[in-house]
């Protein structure tokens, strides 16, 4: 805090000892606002908030010993420094009184110009020293409420797994005793095997989904990608879940705009995802009600939404339905079972694709919607356009070809991710780090920058950060492309936060990122 950004509140009834602290005052570099009555003090005081407050005690309405405490004793202006200035009230005894009433220090009048300077410059250093420490403080517990809110999810999390193996292996346990020791006649021994291979594949399923998830967090999370049409993977997990959904009364429906779309996926993936959507549309939509699924093509991308008149999603609960281990109702007399994973698989499955899922819904008992957004296959016949060489005969590009700067620490993540950038046809240069970066892009601009985040000596968001800051002419505006191993949501909101346009986790097929390069370019054309 410089002297000229700082605001002095000046309360003295007498014009002439008023006048004379802010001549004082001012002659420092500090901005004053000056007043005559404890009212009018008090008032300035809640309206401009300023760093420092002089008072006399001896107001014409009030004492400036209650200006002083009411001014303490407000939870919002209760940090002020207040210095209190009399003229009459001189012995030790006022003072004791004064500083009783919350005065930081009690000044008697006449004063130097030198002696209100220097109490002035050392309470405001004092007050900034304070609130720095009242700043580490609320950062100290804000970071031990995380961390105690991360534990309580981990042991919500691992009474909650126990449940869920538990339960159905409970369920095997039982029916293959029954078999091995009882006479069961043909409709038990039905309904026992019915009710094991149920319990058994909803333990792959929860398994399984584990197994998802440590592969997201430890970046081995693999996709096979072809040319699939997306109406017909819809289609097989409607058709999955029509039984289940029959079984309740539920109607499920869908709408196809357009007809069929293809994309650029993993049709197990994709399979995974929509069957995770309507999985729990069904389970969470009560007997009687109805799942609407909307397929339809936007632009570029195909859209697919998935409608519920379920029990819907609670507002506060909304921007956390796709991390993992969150469930809106971890209780033990929860009505619905789960391990909140699912929704999590889904986000990152998408994120993968290069599409986007979220999620909407107008509250409790109003239903759900969740609507994926991704890439048709025209997209990479687009970059397949850009990538053609031209011919002998002088024929030109229907664009200029892109060119891509790949910053990457990483020698065989380089040289990977260079040649298939080279081998969708793309101008590449790459370097090994940051500041080479920097470097580059004072005589090379590319048309789009894809960095890696954890490198050494200077990360990608420093990175980002100093290209932001750079002028057009220099790069500051030029697309950039996170592409990492730091896969989680919190991630890319840094990443987009630092300044990149788009965040892609590792591991990435050549293609999926080759059409994130050239959706990039297009949202600049």
């Amino acid at each position: 805090m410089t002297a000229s950004r700082v605001l002095i509140l000046n309360c003295d009834d007498t014009v002439e000892m008023r006048y004379g602290k802010t001549r004082v005052l001012r002659a420092a570099g500090y901005e004053v606002v000056e007043c005559g009555t404890g009212a009018e003090a008090l008032r300035k005081v809640r309206e401009l908030m300023p760093d420092l407050v002089l008072c006399d005690v001896r107001l014409p309405d009030m004492s400036g010993l209650d200006v002083c405490r009411r001014i303490k004793q407000d939870a919002v202006t209760g940090t002020i420094p207040v210095i209190q200035i009399s003229a009459t009230f001189v012995t030790k005894d006022h003072q004791k009184e004064g500083l009783k009433h919350g005065a930081d220090i009690y000044l008697t009048e006449p004063l130097e110009p030198k002696e209100l300077e220097t109490v002035v410059s050392v309470l405001l250093r004092l007050a900034r020293t304070e609130a720095g420490l009242r700043e580490a403080l609320a950062r100290e517990r804000a970071a031990r409420a995380q961390a105690e809110e991360a534990t309580q999810l981990k042991d919500e999390f691992l009474a909650t797994l126990s449940h869920e193996l538990r339960t159905p292996m409970n369920i095997i346990i039982g029916w293959a005793h029954l078999l091995r020791t009882g006479p069961l006649d043909e409709p038990q021994k039905q309904r026992a095997t019915e009710a094991i291979e149920r319990a058994a594949r909803s333990q792959a399923q929860l398994i399984e989904d584990l197994l998802d998830v440590s592969r997201i967090v430890t970046g081995k999370f693999r996709l096979v990608l072809q040319d699939v049409e997306i109406g017909r993977i819809l289609q097989i997990a409607i058709d999955s879940l029509r039984p289940v959904a029959q079984s309740k009364q539920l109607a499920i429906t869908l709408e196809q705009e357009g007809g069929d779309a293809r994309v650029s996926g993993d049709p197990d993936r994709l399979q995974q995802v929509f069957w995770n959507l309507l999985s729990n549309a069904v389970k969470f939509t009560a007997a009687g009600g109805r799942v609407d699924v909307r397929m339809r093509t936007v632009e570029e991308n195909v859209s697919i939404s998935v409608t519920d008149t379920g029990v819907g999603i609670q507002p506060e609960f909304l921007p956390f339905v796709f991390e993992r281990f969150r469930q809106a109702d971890s209780t033990s007399t929860r009505q619905h079972s789960g391990m909140g994973l699912g929704l999590a698989i889904v986000r990152h499955v998408i994120d993968l694709h290069g599409g986007s899922v979220h999620a909407d819904s107008a509250g409790e008992e109003r239903g759900a919607t969740f609507t994926v957004m991704l890439p048709r296959v025209q997209a990479q016949a687009a970059l397949k356009q850009v990538s053609v060489v031209p011919a002998a005969g002088g024929a030109s590009l229907p664009r200029p070809v892109i060119k891509v700067l790949l910053v990457e620490d990483d020698p065989d993540a380089r040289e990977v991710t260079a040649a298939g950038l080279t081998k969708a046809g793309f101008e590449v240069h790459v370097v090994s780090g940051a500041v080479k970066a920097l470097e580059l892009l004072e005589i090379w601009l590319p048309d789009v920058v894809v960095s890696d985040i954890g490198m050494p000596g200077m990360d990608g968001h420093e990175f980002i950060r100093l290209l932001r800051a750079r002028p057009p002419e220099r790069g500051g505006t030029i697309a950039a492309l996170a592409l990492t191993a730091f896969a989680g949501l919190e991630d890319a909101a840094r990443a987009r936060s630092s300044g990149y346009q788009a965040h892609l986790p590792k591991p990435i097929s050549p293609d999926a990122l080759a059409n994130a390069i050239v959706n990039l370019t297009r949202r600049g054309d």
